[in-house]
């Protein structure tokens, strides 16, 4: 069996065995199925909405709390093509399932006992087979699952090093049905001059979900090896707009606000040429019940 093949037999075991609530928690915390996986997301965009930290705390449960910076909470939006995705595999290893698909992510910096992490609260990809995984595996986690369109996308991160190639560019537009819910046209640095929220930001591992009708479950993943490579900063903002909060009809009406601010002339938004991690299986650690 080629690799692929196997990948994507793994795949399918996997999700027809989360379908079917085979996969359990035990008590004392351990699992007795998950998956492990590896995720390559090039190009991965990062633009992040400062919060005020009691606004979201409303959205996290009671068993986190935000990270702050700067006295300011976050809710992060990647906009990211996921490139390559690869299922661990016994005896063999990691395996690749052929998939691949453009994404948006929203997540939140988040802390529980001092131990920095971060929460998903929605995935939306343009696979229709990926987004069904998502609801299959992750809706009753807490995570939204959903389905976008990029319908205009230009990276030019190489250009930094022949500045006679033309300005260095991110262009970007995402559709939810015929709604945008982001755009973008700026031009890129190659240095980080927010280095110190950047690395605020990528300096966590710990992978939080929070489900139950009051966000009274959370459970604990480990997001390891994480790699970011081709880091800029974004910049010279030419357009930016942004319908995400009033679109995604979980945030509430007083979320809206957000999408009249610009974070990426405040300094919050950068562009990874390549983000890569190791998403391992969580464990429920917080039980309302």
């Amino acid at each position: 069996m080629g690799p692929r093949i196997l990948g994507l037999a793994l795949l399918g075991c996997v999700v027809q065995g989360m379908r079917k609530g085979d996969v359990q928690f035990q008590e004392g915390g351990t699992v007795e199925a998950g998956a492990t996986v590896r995720e390559t997301e090039q190009p991965s965009l990062s633009i992040n909405y400062p919060v005020d930290p009691t606004k979201l705390q409303e959205k996290i449960g009671k068993h986190l709390e935000p990270d702050v910076y700067d006295g300011k909470a976050f809710v992060q939006v990647s906009v990211f093509y996921k490139s390559r995705v690869e299922m661990d595999a016994p005896l063999v290893g990691f395996v690749p399932t052929g998939m691949s698909s453009w994404g948006l992510r929203m997540s939140a910096y988040v802390k529980k006992d001092g131990e920095k992490g971060f929460v998903v609260l929605s995935v939306d990809v343009e696979s229709t087979l990926m987004s069904k995984g998502c609801s299959w595996t992750q809706a009753e986690k807490g995570t939204k699952c959903g389905v976008i369109k990029v319908t205009e996308h230009a990276f030019h991160p190489e250009n930094l090093k022949d500045p006679a190639a033309g300005p260095t560019i991110v262009n970007l537009t995402v559709v939810e049905d015929k709604a945008e819910l982001l755009s973008i046209r700026a031009q890129l640095s190659d240095t980080v001059s927010n280095e110190a929220f950047q690395e605020w930001a990528n300096n966590r591992t710990a992978r939080f979900r929070v489900f139950g009708e009051d966000l009274e479950n959370l459970e604990r993943g480990v997001q390891n090896e994480r790699l970011f490579e081709g880091k800029h900063q974004v910049e010279m903002v030419s357009d930016f707009s942004s319908a995400i909060f009033q679109t995604k009809s979980y945030f509430g009406d007083s979320w809206s606000d957000l999408d009249h601010t610009d974070p990426c002339r405040k300094g919050y938004c950068f562009l990874y040429s390549k983000f890569q991690f190791v998403d391992y299986a969580g464990v429920k650690v917080e039980d309302g019940a």
